[in-house]
Protein backbone atom coordinates (compact mmCIF):
# COMPACT_ATOMS: atom_id res chain seq x y z
CA UNK A 1 0.00 0.00 0.00
CA UNK A 2 1.56 3.21 -0.74
CA UNK A 3 0.13 5.92 1.86
CA UNK A 4 0.15 9.40 0.33
CA UNK A 5 -0.12 12.56 3.41
CA UNK A 6 -2.38 14.90 1.89
CA UNK A 7 -1.57 17.80 4.26
CA UNK A 8 -4.97 20.52 3.88
CA UNK A 9 -4.88 22.98 6.73
CA UNK A 10 -4.20 25.99 4.91
CA UNK A 11 -7.08 25.19 2.85
CA UNK A 12 -9.40 27.75 4.15
CA UNK A 13 -9.96 30.18 1.28
CA UNK A 14 -13.72 29.79 -1.02
CA UNK A 15 -11.49 28.86 -3.47
CA UNK A 16 -8.63 26.03 -1.99
CA UNK A 17 -12.13 24.82 -0.13
CA UNK A 18 -13.87 24.10 -3.73
CA UNK A 19 -10.77 22.16 -5.12
CA UNK A 20 -10.26 20.03 -2.35
CA UNK A 21 -13.88 18.90 -2.41
CA UNK A 22 -13.20 18.25 -5.90
CA UNK A 23 -10.02 16.32 -4.71
CA UNK A 24 -11.82 14.25 -1.85
CA UNK A 25 -14.87 13.17 -4.65
CA UNK A 26 -13.21 12.70 -6.99
CA UNK A 27 -11.70 10.09 -5.22
CA UNK A 28 -13.82 7.10 -6.16
CA UNK A 29 -13.24 7.35 -10.12
CA UNK A 30 -9.54 7.36 -8.90
CA UNK A 31 -10.08 3.82 -6.53
CA UNK A 32 -12.45 2.41 -9.41
CA UNK A 33 -8.88 2.06 -11.96
CA UNK A 34 -6.91 -1.08 -10.50
CA UNK A 35 -3.64 0.70 -10.90
CA UNK A 36 -4.61 2.98 -7.90
CA UNK A 37 -5.86 0.46 -5.27
CA UNK A 38 -2.88 0.52 -3.93
CA UNK A 39 -3.22 3.79 -2.63
CA UNK A 40 -4.00 5.26 0.69
CA UNK A 41 -4.96 8.64 1.38
CA UNK A 42 -4.42 10.28 4.76
CA UNK A 43 -6.14 13.63 4.74
CA UNK A 44 -5.43 15.96 7.54
CA UNK A 45 -8.46 18.94 7.46
CA UNK A 46 -8.92 22.31 9.57
CA UNK A 47 -12.23 22.08 11.46
CA UNK A 48 -14.85 23.88 9.58
CA UNK A 49 -18.66 23.93 8.88
CA UNK A 50 -17.63 22.99 5.05
CA UNK A 51 -15.51 20.26 5.84
CA UNK A 52 -17.49 18.73 8.52
CA UNK A 53 -20.63 18.83 6.76
CA UNK A 54 -18.64 17.54 3.53
CA UNK A 55 -16.92 14.54 5.54
CA UNK A 56 -20.37 13.40 7.36
CA UNK A 57 -21.72 12.87 3.32
CA UNK A 58 -18.98 11.11 2.45
CA UNK A 59 -19.03 8.52 4.88
CA UNK A 60 -22.68 8.31 5.54
CA UNK A 61 -22.88 7.87 1.43
CA UNK A 62 -21.81 4.70 -0.64
CA UNK A 63 -18.57 5.94 -1.54
CA UNK A 64 -15.96 2.93 -2.46
CA UNK A 65 -12.96 5.24 -1.18
CA UNK A 66 -13.83 4.75 2.60
CA UNK A 67 -11.14 2.18 3.19
CA UNK A 68 -8.71 3.80 1.25
CA UNK A 69 -9.14 7.21 2.68
CA UNK A 70 -8.30 8.47 6.84
CA UNK A 71 -9.31 11.75 7.78
CA UNK A 72 -7.57 13.40 10.46
CA UNK A 73 -8.72 16.43 11.88
CA UNK A 74 -6.95 19.88 12.32
CA UNK A 75 -8.06 21.88 15.44
CA UNK A 76 -6.70 25.61 16.53
CA UNK A 77 -7.46 28.57 18.85
CA UNK A 78 -7.10 31.32 17.35
CA UNK A 79 -5.63 33.43 19.84
CA UNK A 80 -3.34 30.36 19.90
CA UNK A 81 -2.39 29.76 16.03
CA UNK A 82 0.94 30.41 16.01
CA UNK A 83 1.58 27.48 18.80
CA UNK A 84 -0.69 25.32 17.37
CA UNK A 85 0.88 25.68 13.83
CA UNK A 86 4.69 25.14 15.43
CA UNK A 87 3.42 22.00 16.87
CA UNK A 88 1.63 20.37 14.23
CA UNK A 89 4.80 21.31 11.44
CA UNK A 90 7.67 20.15 13.83
CA UNK A 91 6.10 17.73 15.73
CA UNK A 92 2.87 16.47 14.74
CA UNK A 93 3.37 15.93 10.82
CA UNK A 94 6.70 14.61 11.42
CA UNK A 95 5.34 11.87 13.53
CA UNK A 96 2.51 11.35 11.01
CA UNK A 97 5.26 10.56 8.39
CA UNK A 98 7.02 8.40 10.54
CA UNK A 99 3.89 6.30 11.21
CA UNK A 100 2.75 5.81 7.82
CA UNK A 101 5.70 6.31 5.71
CA UNK A 102 3.97 7.55 3.06
CA UNK A 103 5.10 7.59 -0.78
CA UNK A 104 4.20 11.75 -0.82
CA UNK A 105 3.35 14.39 1.61
CA UNK A 106 0.88 16.46 -0.74
CA UNK A 107 0.32 19.90 0.42
CA UNK A 108 -2.82 21.79 -0.08
CA UNK A 109 -2.32 25.50 0.36
CA UNK A 110 0.83 27.15 0.19
CA UNK A 111 3.61 26.64 3.12
CA UNK A 112 5.11 23.47 3.99
CA UNK A 113 8.19 25.30 5.58
CA UNK A 114 9.46 22.47 8.46
CA UNK A 115 7.47 19.63 7.38
CA UNK A 116 9.89 16.56 7.24
CA UNK A 117 13.34 18.39 8.95
CA UNK A 118 15.06 16.84 5.99
CA UNK A 119 17.28 18.60 3.30
CA UNK A 120 15.99 18.51 -0.41
CA UNK A 121 17.63 15.32 -1.57
CA UNK A 122 19.06 15.17 -5.24
CA UNK A 123 16.07 14.06 -7.12
CA UNK A 124 15.62 17.67 -7.54
CA UNK A 125 18.85 18.06 -9.49
CA UNK A 126 18.01 15.65 -12.40
CA UNK A 127 14.66 17.54 -13.04
CA UNK A 128 12.61 14.12 -12.73
CA UNK A 129 10.06 13.09 -9.92
CA UNK A 130 11.48 9.20 -10.29
CA UNK A 131 11.12 8.52 -6.41
CA UNK A 132 14.93 7.16 -4.32
CA UNK A 133 13.89 4.82 -2.22
CA UNK A 134 17.47 4.19 -0.96
CA UNK A 135 17.45 7.68 -0.48
CA UNK A 136 14.09 8.17 1.02
CA UNK A 137 15.11 5.34 3.62
CA UNK A 138 18.98 6.05 3.97
CA UNK A 139 19.57 5.67 8.45
CA UNK A 140 15.51 5.46 8.27
CA UNK A 141 15.04 8.77 7.75
CA UNK A 142 12.04 8.69 6.02
CA UNK A 143 11.62 11.15 3.21
CA UNK A 144 8.22 11.59 1.10
CA UNK A 145 8.52 13.30 -2.53
CA UNK A 146 7.22 16.62 -1.17
CA UNK A 147 4.49 18.10 -3.70
CA UNK A 148 3.14 21.97 -3.18
CA UNK A 149 -0.24 23.24 -4.76
CA UNK A 150 0.20 27.08 -4.78
CA UNK A 151 -2.84 28.54 -4.44
CA UNK A 152 -2.13 32.16 -3.20
CA UNK A 153 -1.16 34.38 -5.90
CA UNK A 154 -0.05 37.07 -3.36
CA UNK A 155 3.34 35.40 -2.49
CA UNK A 156 4.62 36.83 -6.33
CA UNK A 157 2.25 39.80 -6.77
CA UNK A 158 4.60 42.57 -5.89
CA UNK A 159 2.45 45.47 -6.83
CA UNK A 160 0.01 44.40 -3.98
CA UNK A 161 2.87 43.91 -1.75
CA UNK A 162 4.22 47.51 -2.20
CA UNK A 163 0.61 48.77 -1.48
CA UNK A 164 -0.13 46.50 1.46
CA UNK A 165 -0.05 48.32 4.72
CA UNK A 166 0.31 47.37 8.57
CA UNK A 167 -0.77 44.64 9.76
CA UNK A 168 -1.51 43.22 6.02
CA UNK A 169 2.07 43.78 5.01
CA UNK A 170 3.04 41.80 8.00
CA UNK A 171 1.00 39.13 7.32
CA UNK A 172 2.30 38.73 3.56
CA UNK A 173 6.07 39.46 4.69
CA UNK A 174 5.57 36.14 6.94
CA UNK A 175 3.65 34.76 4.16
CA UNK A 176 6.45 34.95 1.23
CA UNK A 177 9.04 33.87 4.00
CA UNK A 178 7.08 30.83 4.71
CA UNK A 179 6.81 30.23 1.36
CA UNK A 180 10.86 30.88 0.43
CA UNK A 181 11.63 28.06 3.39
CA UNK A 182 8.86 25.67 1.45
CA UNK A 183 11.00 26.19 -1.79
CA UNK A 184 13.78 24.61 -0.15
CA UNK A 185 11.84 21.34 0.52
CA UNK A 186 9.42 21.10 -2.27
CA UNK A 187 10.66 18.54 -4.83
CA UNK A 188 7.53 20.02 -7.21
CA UNK A 189 5.28 23.13 -6.60
CA UNK A 190 2.36 22.77 -8.55
CA UNK A 191 0.27 26.19 -9.85
CA UNK A 192 -2.87 27.32 -11.71
CA UNK A 193 -1.69 29.36 -14.73
CA UNK A 194 0.92 30.16 -16.99
CA UNK A 195 0.55 33.61 -15.20
CA UNK A 196 1.58 32.26 -11.79
CA UNK A 197 4.31 30.06 -12.95
CA UNK A 198 6.19 32.55 -15.16
CA UNK A 199 5.86 34.66 -12.21
CA UNK A 200 7.22 32.37 -9.53
CA UNK A 201 9.99 31.11 -12.01
CA UNK A 202 11.60 34.66 -11.83
CA UNK A 203 11.99 34.45 -7.89
CA UNK A 204 13.04 30.79 -7.84
CA UNK A 205 14.81 29.56 -10.95
CA UNK A 206 15.31 26.63 -10.16
CA UNK A 207 12.76 25.56 -8.49
CA UNK A 208 10.77 22.29 -10.64
CA UNK A 209 6.66 24.13 -11.54
CA UNK A 210 4.10 22.43 -14.01
CA UNK A 211 1.03 23.85 -14.07
CA UNK A 212 -2.28 22.25 -13.00
CA UNK A 213 -5.53 23.98 -14.02
CA UNK A 214 -8.29 23.70 -11.48
CA UNK A 215 -11.03 22.13 -12.93
CA UNK A 216 -14.47 22.87 -13.22
CA UNK A 217 -16.84 21.57 -10.21
CA UNK A 218 -18.97 18.75 -10.57
CA UNK A 219 -21.88 20.85 -9.44
CA UNK A 220 -21.37 22.85 -12.59
CA UNK A 221 -20.06 19.90 -15.00
CA UNK A 222 -23.29 18.25 -14.24
CA UNK A 223 -24.90 20.70 -16.05
CA UNK A 224 -26.83 20.55 -18.72
CA UNK A 225 -25.96 23.15 -21.05
CA UNK A 226 -28.59 22.40 -23.55
CA UNK A 227 -30.57 24.59 -21.35
CA UNK A 228 -28.53 27.33 -22.17
CA UNK A 229 -30.51 30.12 -24.33
CA UNK A 230 -29.64 33.38 -26.43
CA UNK A 231 -30.34 35.79 -23.36
CA UNK A 232 -29.49 38.39 -25.66
CA UNK A 233 -32.24 38.51 -28.15
CA UNK A 234 -34.56 37.05 -25.32
CA UNK A 235 -34.11 39.99 -22.73
CA UNK A 236 -32.76 37.24 -20.57
CA UNK A 237 -34.66 35.29 -17.56
CA UNK A 238 -33.32 37.79 -14.50
CA UNK A 239 -34.61 38.28 -11.35
CA UNK A 240 -37.37 41.33 -10.92
CA UNK A 241 -36.43 44.08 -8.47
CA UNK A 242 -39.45 43.08 -6.73
CA UNK A 243 -37.15 40.97 -4.94
CA UNK A 244 -37.33 40.67 -1.72
CA UNK A 245 -34.39 42.62 -0.19
CA UNK A 246 -33.93 42.89 3.58
CA UNK A 247 -32.14 45.44 5.36
CA UNK A 248 -28.74 44.48 5.29
CA UNK A 249 -29.46 44.68 1.38
CA UNK A 250 -29.82 40.63 1.32
CA UNK A 251 -31.99 38.52 -1.02
CA UNK A 252 -34.16 36.09 0.48
CA UNK A 253 -32.77 33.42 -1.13
CA UNK A 254 -36.02 31.00 -0.50
CA UNK A 255 -38.30 33.14 -2.46
CA UNK A 256 -36.25 33.68 -5.18
CA UNK A 257 -37.77 31.63 -7.25
CA UNK A 258 -41.43 33.06 -6.77
CA UNK A 259 -40.20 36.21 -8.14
CA UNK A 260 -38.70 35.57 -11.11
CA UNK A 261 -41.32 37.96 -14.14
CA UNK A 262 -42.11 36.58 -17.56
CA UNK A 263 -42.49 40.48 -18.37
CA UNK A 264 -39.06 41.60 -20.12
CA UNK A 265 -39.36 44.93 -19.41
CA UNK A 266 -39.86 44.22 -15.94
CA UNK A 267 -36.45 42.38 -15.23
CA UNK A 268 -32.78 43.30 -14.60
CA UNK A 269 -29.67 42.30 -15.86
CA UNK A 270 -27.78 40.73 -13.48
CA UNK A 271 -23.94 41.26 -13.39
CA UNK A 272 -22.74 39.01 -11.27
CA UNK A 273 -19.32 38.73 -9.43
CA UNK A 274 -19.86 35.35 -6.88
CA UNK A 275 -16.45 36.20 -4.68
CA UNK A 276 -15.90 36.62 -0.38
CA UNK A 277 -14.95 39.49 0.46
CA UNK A 278 -10.82 39.41 0.52
CA UNK A 279 -9.12 43.47 0.14
CA UNK A 280 -8.08 42.38 -2.99
CA UNK A 281 -11.11 41.13 -4.82
CA UNK A 282 -11.70 44.75 -5.27
CA UNK A 283 -15.83 45.03 -4.26
CA UNK A 284 -15.14 48.76 -4.02
CA UNK A 285 -14.29 49.34 -7.47
CA UNK A 286 -17.97 47.99 -8.40
CA UNK A 287 -20.01 50.20 -5.81
CA UNK A 288 -18.17 53.23 -7.30
CA UNK A 289 -18.63 52.42 -10.85
CA UNK A 290 -22.47 52.07 -9.71
CA UNK A 291 -22.12 55.38 -7.81
CA UNK A 292 -20.67 57.11 -10.92
CA UNK A 293 -22.91 55.34 -13.52
CA UNK A 294 -26.29 55.06 -11.44
CA UNK A 295 -28.68 56.57 -14.15
CA UNK A 296 -26.71 55.14 -16.55
CA UNK A 297 -27.44 51.28 -14.89
CA UNK A 298 -31.06 52.10 -14.23
CA UNK A 299 -31.64 53.27 -17.82
CA UNK A 300 -30.39 49.88 -19.15
CA UNK A 301 -31.62 47.56 -16.64
CA UNK A 302 -28.65 46.39 -14.93
CA UNK A 303 -27.66 45.48 -11.57
CA UNK A 304 -24.75 43.78 -9.90
CA UNK A 305 -25.52 40.80 -7.66
CA UNK A 306 -22.06 40.43 -4.88
CA UNK A 307 -21.78 37.22 -2.56
CA UNK A 308 -20.61 38.92 0.34
CA UNK A 309 -20.74 37.98 4.26
CA UNK A 310 -21.84 41.02 6.15
CA UNK A 311 -20.90 40.44 9.36
CA UNK A 312 -17.40 40.76 8.48
CA UNK A 313 -16.20 44.40 9.60
CA UNK A 314 -15.18 45.15 6.31
CA UNK A 315 -18.23 44.05 4.56
CA UNK A 316 -20.59 46.09 6.73
CA UNK A 317 -18.61 49.31 5.57
CA UNK A 318 -19.25 48.70 1.83
CA UNK A 319 -22.87 47.91 2.84
CA UNK A 320 -22.82 51.24 4.32
CA UNK A 321 -21.34 53.01 1.39
CA UNK A 322 -23.90 51.41 -0.87
CA UNK A 323 -26.80 52.68 1.23
CA UNK A 324 -25.50 56.00 1.63
CA UNK A 325 -25.01 55.99 -1.84
CA UNK A 326 -29.08 55.09 -2.37
CA UNK A 327 -27.80 52.27 -4.86
CA UNK A 328 -28.81 49.49 -3.05
CA UNK A 329 -31.23 48.46 -6.28
CA UNK A 330 -28.06 48.28 -8.29
CA UNK A 331 -25.28 46.74 -6.13
CA UNK A 332 -27.22 43.46 -4.54
CA UNK A 333 -25.57 41.14 -1.98
CA UNK A 334 -26.65 38.12 -2.10
CA UNK A 335 -24.57 36.80 1.01
CA UNK A 336 -22.56 33.67 0.59
CA UNK A 337 -24.23 30.94 -0.81
CA UNK A 338 -23.11 27.08 -1.65
CA UNK A 339 -22.18 25.59 -5.17
CA UNK A 340 -25.30 24.36 -5.72
CA UNK A 341 -27.03 27.61 -5.31
CA UNK A 342 -24.10 29.51 -7.48
CA UNK A 343 -25.75 27.52 -10.56
CA UNK A 344 -29.23 29.04 -9.72
CA UNK A 345 -27.68 32.38 -10.01
CA UNK A 346 -25.06 31.78 -12.64
CA UNK A 347 -28.53 30.71 -15.00
CA UNK A 348 -30.39 34.21 -13.91
CA UNK A 349 -27.16 36.38 -14.92
CA UNK A 350 -26.18 38.42 -17.76
CA UNK A 351 -22.72 38.08 -17.65
CA UNK A 352 -19.68 37.80 -14.83
CA UNK A 353 -18.40 41.29 -13.71
CA UNK A 354 -14.50 40.25 -12.01
CA UNK A 355 -12.79 43.12 -10.49
CA UNK A 356 -10.27 41.17 -8.87
CA UNK A 357 -6.56 42.86 -8.45
CA UNK A 358 -4.98 39.52 -8.53
CA UNK A 359 -5.82 35.51 -8.33
CA UNK A 360 -4.05 32.94 -8.51
CA UNK A 361 -6.76 31.27 -11.17
CA UNK A 362 -10.33 32.75 -10.78
CA UNK A 363 -12.74 29.86 -10.35
CA UNK A 364 -15.45 32.16 -11.27
CA UNK A 365 -13.88 32.79 -14.55
CA UNK A 366 -14.68 28.75 -15.60
CA UNK A 367 -18.14 28.81 -13.90
CA UNK A 368 -19.31 31.50 -16.17
CA UNK A 369 -18.03 30.01 -19.00
CA UNK A 370 -19.83 26.66 -18.18
CA UNK A 371 -22.93 28.86 -18.59
CA UNK A 372 -22.17 30.86 -21.76
CA UNK A 373 -21.42 33.86 -19.93
CA UNK A 374 -19.42 36.84 -21.11
CA UNK A 375 -16.68 37.92 -19.00
CA UNK A 376 -15.76 41.66 -18.08
CA UNK A 377 -12.47 41.94 -16.27
CA UNK A 378 -9.68 44.17 -15.76
CA UNK A 379 -6.92 43.97 -18.34
CA UNK A 380 -4.27 41.68 -16.19
CA UNK A 381 -2.49 38.63 -17.17
CA UNK A 382 -4.03 36.75 -14.56
CA UNK A 383 -7.16 36.92 -16.88
CA UNK A 384 -6.17 37.45 -20.13
CA UNK A 385 -4.35 33.92 -19.54
CA UNK A 386 -7.32 31.97 -18.63
CA UNK A 387 -9.87 34.25 -20.38
CA UNK A 388 -8.35 35.02 -24.08
CA UNK A 389 -11.56 36.15 -26.18
CA UNK A 390 -14.01 34.98 -23.71
CA UNK A 391 -14.02 38.38 -22.12
CA UNK A 392 -14.08 42.13 -22.27
CA UNK A 393 -10.83 44.06 -20.75
CA UNK A 394 -11.11 46.95 -18.96
CA UNK A 395 -7.85 49.48 -18.19
CA UNK A 396 -7.60 48.26 -14.44
CA UNK A 397 -9.51 51.11 -11.66
CA UNK A 398 -10.55 52.64 -14.74
CA UNK A 399 -14.24 53.77 -14.10
CA UNK A 400 -14.98 54.62 -17.51
CA UNK A 401 -13.37 52.16 -19.68
CA UNK A 402 -15.00 49.58 -17.51
CA UNK A 403 -18.79 51.33 -17.66
CA UNK A 404 -18.59 51.83 -22.09
CA UNK A 405 -17.30 47.96 -22.36
CA UNK A 406 -20.21 46.96 -20.02
CA UNK A 407 -22.52 49.69 -22.33
CA UNK A 408 -21.59 47.80 -25.19
CA UNK A 409 -21.84 44.23 -24.53
CA UNK A 410 -25.31 45.04 -22.79
CA UNK A 411 -26.81 47.07 -26.28
CA UNK A 412 -24.93 45.20 -29.06
CA UNK A 413 -26.58 41.81 -29.26
CA UNK A 414 -24.64 40.49 -31.75
CA UNK A 415 -21.10 40.95 -29.57
CA UNK A 416 -23.24 39.29 -27.03
CA UNK A 417 -23.35 36.07 -28.61
CA UNK A 418 -19.92 36.39 -30.19
CA UNK A 419 -18.43 36.41 -26.75
CA UNK A 420 -21.18 33.97 -25.45
CA UNK A 421 -20.13 31.20 -27.72
CA UNK A 422 -16.14 32.22 -27.44
CA UNK A 423 -16.59 31.49 -23.89
CA UNK A 424 -18.38 27.76 -23.70
CA UNK A 425 -15.47 27.24 -26.46
CA UNK A 426 -12.80 28.24 -23.85
CA UNK A 427 -14.75 26.17 -20.70
CA UNK A 428 -13.88 23.12 -22.98
CA UNK A 429 -9.90 24.03 -22.23
CA UNK A 430 -10.25 23.10 -18.88
CA UNK A 431 -9.68 19.63 -16.86
CA UNK A 432 -12.74 17.65 -16.30
CA UNK A 433 -12.30 16.45 -11.82
CA UNK A 434 -11.56 13.33 -13.30
CA UNK A 435 -9.10 14.38 -15.70
CA UNK A 436 -7.48 16.55 -12.79
CA UNK A 437 -7.22 13.92 -10.42
CA UNK A 438 -5.42 11.47 -12.77
CA UNK A 439 -2.94 14.45 -13.23
CA UNK A 440 -2.29 14.69 -9.57
CA UNK A 441 -2.32 10.61 -9.56
CA UNK A 442 0.84 10.67 -11.93
CA UNK A 443 2.62 13.27 -9.74
CA UNK A 444 1.88 10.90 -6.45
Amino acid sequence: MKNIIINAINALSAGTINVLENFISGLDEIFAQNDNKNFKFIIILPVTPEYKKFVLKINAGNSTSKDNVKFIWYYEISTLKAIFRAYHYFIYLPWLCLRYKPKSLFVFGNYLPFAVRCRKNHRQQNKTLAYDDEMRHKNNDIRPQIIVLLQNAFIIDHNSYRNAKGLAKLRETIRRLLFNRTTKYADLVLVQSAYIKNALLVEYPDLKCDILPNPISRVFALKNNNNLFNKANTHQAAISMELPISSDNMINNDNINNTIQDDPTAQKKILFYPSRYYPHKNHIFIIELAKKFKEQLREINACFYVTLNPDIHAVKDLLKTITEAKIEDLVVNINEISQVELTRYYKMSYLLFFSSKTESFGNAFIEAMCFGLPIIAPDLEYARIICEDAALYYAADKLDNAFNLLNNLITDNNLYDKLSQSSLSQYKKFPTVFQWMTQIVSYL
